[in-house]
Formats: structure tokens, sequence, C-alpha cells
């Protein structure tokens, strides 16, 4: 199972790729505190996004919410996985994915509060996941749990503590953090969802791509 974050982009005509004697284009991309986004900040942090003619403002967006900032305008670039991405573009939010940012492996957790230790554990039981991510599809689609979705990550959180649902699947990286501070939890198992990430702009605007 593939996650490529992308940069998802609804350009209006007026941005453009400046000058480097021109002021700066502003761009606002929207992104999560996913550990596969880093490149950008990463960027951002270096230099690099200001010496190609752009002024970049990281924003994080909740997943759910970001093809709407991007139909608003808030947003002019977005991070975020290829089926969430190929959703966006089916409900009429039309961008374009122009790079692969990152691939994970083993990028997904299980975290639990029994006896549940793998994936084999979850039949009969209540899984937890935010809505529209790999985890809710591979919680769908591997195991014989009855799947929960949430909009927000730490309502499926507060779920397990409340013992609503028997477990949740989520970025593994998270959940590690997550386990230290949280001593009831515990990550029994990753899950090898093969993630790819990556950058998506709205089709035909080429100098911006070609900036970034």
């Amino acid at each position: 199972m593939n996650r490529t974050t992308i940069f998802a982009a609804a350009l209006t005509a007026a941005v453009g790729l400046s000058a480097p004697a021109m002021a700066a284009t502003s761009l606002t991309i929207g992104i999560s505190g996913w550990t596969g986004f880093a490149p950008l900040t990463l960027a951002k942090q270096a230099g690099l996004f200001e010496k190609h003619g752009l002024d970049v403002t990281l924003k994080k967006v909740p997943q759910a919410s970001r093809p709407l900032a991007i139909a608003s305008g808030d947003l002019q670039c977005a991070a975020t996985t290829v089926e969430t991405w190929m959703v966006w573009n089916a409900s009429g939010v039309t961008t374009k994915q122009i790079f692969q940012l990152d691939k994970s492996y083993g990028a997904d957790g299980i975290v639990v509060r029994n006896d549940i230790k793998t994936v084999a554990d979850l039949k009969g039981k209540r899984v937890g996941a935010q809505l529209g991510t790999t985890a809710a599809d591979y919680a769908n689609r591997r195991t014989d749990a009855t799947v929960r979705t949430f909009q927000q990550i730490d309502d499926a959180f507060n779920a397990l503590e409340a013992g609503q649902v028997d477990a949740v699947i989520h970025d593994f990286p998270v959940w590690k953090y997550t386990e230290r501070i949280k001593k009831d939890l515990v990550v029994v198992q990753t899950i090898p969802t093969g993630e790819h990430y990556g950058i998506a702009f709205a089709k035909g605007k080429t100098k911006l791509r070609d900036a970034v």
C-alpha cells in the first residue's frame, strides 16, 4: 500500500515566479507534523525557497481541511498522500502532483492498551484511525476489525484512552512519542505501508512548479 505525499495546489493566475530583483512570490503550503514533511521545513530553514524567489509559509492544517483551504485560496500548495490527492481531484479540487517528497517503510504503527500483539489479533476488535489516511485504508482492507474513523487523530487517541476502541493505527513516529509519555499505551507492531511522498501543483502552473 503506497502513501505518496504531494504538494497539491490550486493556484490562481496571479501566482507566478518573480524575477530575482522583484519582490518574492508569497506561497502558503499546508502540512501536518508528519516527519515525511521535514524536507519542506529544512528547505525553508536553509533558505532554498528564498533563493528561488519564494516567500514560503508552512502552515499546519488538518488533512481533512486542506482541500477546502486550497479551494478557498488560503493554501496554494499542500502536502498529502497520493490516494488523498486522488480523492481531492475527484471531488472537484483540481491539482497536479509534481514530484515525490518521501518514501517511508514501516511508517504506521499499532498502539494498544491490552493484550493485542499483532495485526492478526485485531480480528473482532474495535480499531480507530484518522479519516482519509493510509492507516484507515489499511484497517479496512487488511484487518477483520470494526473500524472507526476520526477527523483528528487526537480524537482517536482519546477514544483509546476511554476504552471506546481497542487499538489505533497511525504514524509510527507519533505513536513512539505517545508511548513515552503514556505508560499504559504500547506500540506493538509497525506496518510496512511503502508510503511515498511528493509535491503537486495545479495543472498548467509551470513557473511556480519549476521554482520549487
